[in-house]
This record gives structure tokens, sequence and C-alpha cells, in this order.
């Protein structure tokens, strides 16, 4: 396994976080329960957002609650609301990432409806805290229970680290024909009319390969989208996923994020309308045009 990989996974969330001895002691106290101070935060912002009275289920899920972790890993809290109302994730969507008390931990809050009933977490593979009774719904299973996840992952890491490169390798060559393109605005063609046919072939071939780019992360962020539907702090043991990890913690993450954004149809053009209507038929137009943003951040880092 490469060096670069090895690093990665060691950013990497949930399944692929290393395995502790202990439990995160900025989370957990002596007795391991929730420390009090973190406790108040979250019901604050929760408050906030939801009226105490409809505050159903507060339930910490996730890789913190168990021995796979690392400082900075999410609090992901799950939230089920009486009268729910949809303004109300958006709301949580504005304050989500707000670090721990005490710690690096960003948190996450995820609110869903209560319907009558709360779940039971019996596919829950680490803890799961229920913050209002502040105990533990299910205890996390022994670090005993966790294979070091090079091992456990290594032939999807193996597979993924290789796809992540492709991903790589193409941002690389997308940045050489930006570069290249610069390179034509000083050139003197002795054909009048030559210098803008090619000027406008070689930018509608790095928009091509853009858009190959964008493809591909939003195939992958498509699959995540599925999961998290179902809350937030399932570790996600799909290939996919993996994949998509070592992207967004890779080299060129800043730009697959951006890439997952752009809404294809309306950024791209109409030929790219055509050639992908079937699978981006109901993606919104977005209010920036972010296409052109990221051709020009290419292009001012030459």
């Amino acid at each position: 396994m490469s060096k670069v990989t090895k690093l990665l996974i060691t950013k990497l969330a949930g399944v692929l976080d290393p395995v502790q001895k202990n439990l995160a002691v900025d989370v957990w106290d002596e007795k391991q329960k929730l420390r009090p101070e973190l406790k108040d935060q979250i019901m604050r912002h929760i408050a906030n957002i939801i009226p105490r009275q409809d505050i159903m289920g507060v339930y910490i899920l996730g890789s913190i609650t168990g021995y796979k972790y690392t400082e900075t890993s999410d609090i992901d809290v799950n939230i089920f609301a009486r009268n729910y109302d949809p303004s109300m994730r958006e709301k949580a969507n504005q304050v989500n990432g707000f670090h721990s008390y005490g710690g690096r931990h960003p948190v996450n809050l995820f609110i869903s409806e209560y319907k009558d009933k709360l779940p039971n977490w019996q596919d829950a593979v680490f803890g799961v805290y229920n913050v209002l009774k502040n105990d533990w719904e299910m205890i996390p299973p022994g670090r005993e229970n966790f294979r070091d996840p090079q091992l456990e992952f290594k032939m999807e890491i193996d597979l993924a680290s290789s796809i992540a490169r492709q991903f790589t390798d193409k941002v690389e060559k997308v940045k050489t024909d930006v570069h290249s393109l610069n390179k034509l605005k000083k050139f003197k063609w002795a054909i009048p009319g030559l210098s803008n046919w090619y000027y406008k072939k070689k930018r509608n071939k790095i928009k091509d390969q853009l858009t190959d780019l964008a493809v591909m992360a939003q195939g992958l962020e498509d699959d995540r989208k599925f999961e998290y539907a179902w809350g937030w702090g399932t570790p996600r043991k799909n290939f996919r996923n993996i994949v998509y990890k070592l992207i967004e913690h890779g080299p060129h993450g800043e730009l697959f994020l951006k890439l997952e954004k752009i809404d294809l149809p309306n950024q791209f053009g109409d030929e790219i309308q055509n050639k992908y209507r079937y699978k981006y038929a109901t993606y919104r137009p977005t209010q920036n045009d972010k296409a052109t943003y990221i051709f020009n951040k290419l292009k001012t880092r030459q």
C-alpha cells in the first residue's frame, strides 16, 4: 500500500478510522457518559431549531460512539421532532459543523419526523447514546470486535486507490490543457481565424474533461445521498464510499466537491444536456456558474 493511501486512511471517517484503545476522552467522561458541557452545547443548538416540547428523541451514533475514531471525527446527532417541518432541517444545515465543546469534533444535527415510535437501532455497528436519557441505548462493542481497517478493507482500498488515482490523473491532464490554452492567447498565427477556431476547440475539450470528472463525482455522491437519507452516523461500508473518501481527502478534494454540485445540463450547455439527459433530468439549476468558476480557478493556478 502506498504512503499516500496510508496517510489518507488516517483522515477517513467511520469504517476506515483506526482502532483506538479508549473512547474519545473529549466526548465521554470517566464513567463513559456524555460530557455535561458537550450535552448542554448540543441541546442548546437543538432548542434553537425545535421547541423543547417537540424534541422526542436525541441520539448520537457513528464512529465517535465506539473505538474507531480520530480527533476530528464527526459527532452525528440524530433528532426526532414532533410537528416536524422541513425548515428545521434547513436550519440545522446552517449550523452543522460547529466544533464540540473542548474538542475538534464537528457536530452535525440530522432532524427527522417523529412517527409515533423511536427506532431500536438494532443495525447499529457502533454504540448508540440517548442524549435525553443520558445513557446508552446500545453499549459500544469492545475494541477487540474491530479489525485494523488496513487489513479489513485491503482489497477495497487498493482498488479504490486505483480509481482515485484515475481522478487525480484526469485533473492533472485538465490543468495541463488549461496551461496550454493560456499559451494560445500569446501565440501569433499566420492564418487568420485559425487562432479562434483552435482556441474554441481546446476549450470545448476541457469542458468535456470537466464533464467526465463531474459525472464521476456525482455518481459517487448519488450513492451516498441514498444512504444518508436514512440518517447520519451509520458506517458506510460500500465500495463507492471508500472511493469517495479517498478522492475527497486527496490532492484535488476541493475540486471534487465543487464538481459534484455542478448542474451539468444548465452549466455545461445544451450538448451536455442531450448527452446526459436521462441521468441529470431532475437536477435543478444553481445560482452560480460553477463550471466557469472551476475553469477560471484552474487557469489562475498555472
